[in-house]
């Protein structure tokens, strides 16, 4: 059973990036299903903190310094880059990617792959 439409069942805690990943989803992954809802919703609401993080740090700095004048890195990066590789676990759990959509049974197969195409070509010119 796939997700129900956009317009009558997205989460109304998500912010503005965690509401459009959820409205570009359900348009187009056709493959999920209800029990999905739950990793949709994480992702989702990963997005929204993505975007906080990134607002945070376009007004500070990504090294920071001790009153000693120590360098350390800023936090927020790490974490952003924590919060982008659950993000990236969760898309791919979700069939986000054609490795992962031709894993789940859902990849759009090409009737020739670009090398079949080229040889066709190329036997077509010798002919």
């Amino acid at each position: 059973m796939a997700l129900p439409p956009v317009a009558d069942d997205t989460p109304d805690h998500l912010g503005p990036a965690g509401g459009a990943v959820w409205r570009l989803v359900v348009d187009e992954c056709k493959w999920l299903a209800e029990t999905d809802r739950p990793a949709l919703v994480l992702v989702c609401e990963k997005f929204d903190r993505r975007q906080d993080f990134l607002a945070r740090l376009e007004s500070t700095e990504p090294v920071l310094f001790t009153d000693k004048g120590y360098a350390y890195p800023n936090p927020l990066v790490g974490m952003l880059s924590t919060l982008e590789t659950e993000i990236a676990k969760l898309l791919a759990a979700l069939g986000m990617t054609p490795t992962d959509r031709s894993r789940l049974g859902v990849a759009e197969v090409k009737a020739k792959t670009a090398f079949e195409e080229m040889l066709q070509r190329k036997a077509q010119r010798s002919s």
